[in-house]
């Protein structure tokens, strides 16, 4: 009885160890997958930059409506690959933990303001109604550059999205200590196996999403989120999907 307990946790003994072998190996290869991304990203800038630099100029000397629609094509495209390297090099930043946050007490409440105020072209181009329900305390320590990016990618991922009644609405509240900043947007819901993915690495939703922006959006806000020890959640809820982000008071 005693050599078969004995054997027992020898043998559980081992799974573990197994276990962890086989985490840190995963955690190794996790690490290398991004700085290989962080190299190859930063390799792509100057190529993409002559690419765009020389097609602009080559548009100007354009003789034919074809070669100038073949370069606005070039220009385009290049101009998209150049959002994503950027992406991918501010995503690689933020998750080195090589990040220190420069916090300070802010209104988050006149910087929603303020970055509506950026959409309204967009805002009014939709017919999109926008309804804020505020916080009268939307004071919060934080990092101003780094939150307002949170703050950007939620509202133009609402003004995108939207459909329907082309309804957004933006909350912001205090509840136990934590900051709550919700986000809105009448239209399609998100399909549950989705939804689990959402704010991972390049996901993006082809039943629903089209294929404007770089996909690394929603996984940069996450990022942030985590430096502040906050929380991303996603709801479907009537009419739509509703974001949420949480961060202590004192984060």
């Amino acid at each position: 009885m005693a050599d078969k307990l004995k054997d027992n946790i020898t043998k559980l003994e081992n799974a573990n160890l197994m276990l962890k072998q086989d985490l840190i190996e995963k955690e190794k290869q996790e690490r290398l997958r991004k700085q290989l991304i962080a190299n190859i990203s930063h390799e792509f800038k100057t190529p993409l930059t002559i690419i765009s630099g020389y097609s602009q100029l080559m548009l100007t000397e354009a003789k034919n409506e074809e070669d100038r629609k073949n370069l606005e094509l070039m220009i385009n495209e290049s101009e998209r690959l150049s959002d994503l390297v950027h992406e991918f090099l501010e995503l690689s930043k933020l998750e080195s933990g090589n990040i220190v946050l420069k916090k300070e007490t802010i209104n988050i409440n006149e910087i929603i303001l303020k970055e509506i105020d950026k959409l309204k072209v967009d805002i009014e181009d939709k017919k999109i109604k926008i309804e804020t329900n505020f916080s009268d305390d939307g004071m919060i320590e934080v990092d101003q550059k780094q939150i307002t990016r949170v703050i950007e990618n939620l509202l133009t991922n609402a003004v995108k999205f939207v459909k329907g009644k082309n309804l957004i609405k933006i909350s912001t509240y205090t509840k136990d200590n934590y900051f709550y900043y919700e986000v809105f947007n009448t239209g399609n819901k998100i399909k549950k196996e989705d939804m689990e993915n959402i704010f991972n690495s390049y996901y993006k939703d082809k039943s629903a999403r089209n294929k404007k922006g770089t996909g690394l959006g929603l996984t940069i806000v996450k990022a942030i989120v985590d430096l502040h020890e906050g929380k991303c959640e996603v709801e479907n809820v009537k009419d739509g999907v509703k974001f949420i982000i949480i961060i202590p008071k004192d984060s």
